[in-house]
């Protein structure tokens, strides 16, 4: 297969189906269908010694693998776009020795938005309670934390919780209509589930890579492998952190991951049905890097309306 050497900028190609999958109900997955035309969006961490590689990469230098077919890359772009942030903080017994922590990283966390950003804060133990609606206004936000209650839930139900928080299909910044934002899951905890019915595997894993949410887990304790697998199927990463001073670097790190993303396009070689699993690979022909990305994605049932298709139609006619 031929693959064509786009340059290191977004193309019209690339601005029109980002546009088209910026419309799409949060909680359907990435791809974008136009016609019979199937058009999937697959957002890139490429990292060098555990640092974001920024810049220097070219279309050229990626290589996608579906279903271990090669595809031709449609579309390259590298933009630092906004993000929508959902932070979701753990107030179980578990974690009460561990509640100035928990306060002082919702702070720091706030503080370190930049302009653009969005945020919303969910308390959970048993249940999950939103504090603060997705907002960004920093100043509603820090206002927010001083309302957390001082007296932890008992038990903990953190499957139940994600289980719940992706079947609402995630932000609703990510459902508008609009410039496209990335949206990102941080999860405050420390990995303990006490009380939920649902099993790993089978409901959480599988609703999370139902949806668009990249998850960060910040992690409360040493090694925690739900948590883990959990950022790996969702294309996120976990930080360990005992002290504010690492909490500050976590989110600087995830800060500066999502803001050096690559989004790269692709139309499958094989048409795949609706609702199946696609198994995706990305690489980067550069030597000493590492690729992370979700691992594939299900895909929809249902068609994008009729002007979404008619402008994608259009930027490949260009």
């Amino acid at each position: 297969m031929t693959h064509r050497r786009l340059p290191c900028r977004p193309t019209l190609l690339a601005f029109a189906l980002l546009l088209a999958a910026g419309t799409a109900r949060a909680g359907t997955p990435a791809p974008v269908f136009a016609s019979e035309v199937a058009v999937v969006n697959v957002h890139a961490t490429v990292t060098r010694d555990d640092a974001p590689v920024p810049e220097g990469l070219c279309a050229a230098d990626f290589r996608v693998i579906e279903d271990g077919r090669p595809q031709e890359v449609a579309y390259f772009a590298h933009e630092d776009v906004p993000v929508t942030y959902t932070l979701l903080v753990d107030v179980s017994g578990s974690m009460r020795k561990r509640a100035r922590l928990v306060f002082e990283a919702l702070e720091t966390f706030v503080e370190s938005m930049r302009p653009g950003d969005r945020a919303g804060i969910v308390l959970f133990g048993t249940t999950a309670k939103v504090l603060q609606e997705e907002t960004g206004d920093t100043e509603a936000l820090l206002a927010a934390t001083d309302r957390i209650p001082g007296d932890f839930d008992d038990g903990t139900a953190l499957y139940e919780v994600l289980y719940g928080h992706f079947g609402e299909a995630g932000p609703r910044a990510c459902r508008a209509e609009g410039a496209p934002r990335r949206c990102a899951l941080v999860v405050f905890s420390d990995g303990k589930d006490e009380t939920s019915r649902r099993s790993f595997r089978a409901d959480v894993i599988d609703a999370a890579r139902r949806t668009e949410l990249a998850v960060y887990p910040v992690a409360m304790t040493r090694h925690d492998a739900f948590l883990e697998r959990l950022a790996r199927e969702t294309g996120g990463r976990v930080s360990y952190v005992d002290h504010g001073g690492e909490l500050a670097d976590a989110y600087r790190a995830i800060a500066a991951e999502l803001a050096s993303q690559y989004t790269i396009g692709y139309v499958p070689e094989a048409a795949p049905r609706p609702g199946a699993w696609r198994p995706v690979k990305v690489t980067v022909a550069r030597k000493g890097v590492t690729v992370r990305h979700r691992p594939g994605y299900f895909t929809p049932s249902r068609a994008v309306r009729a002007d979404d298709e008619r402008a994608v139609a259009e930027a490949l006619r260009d």
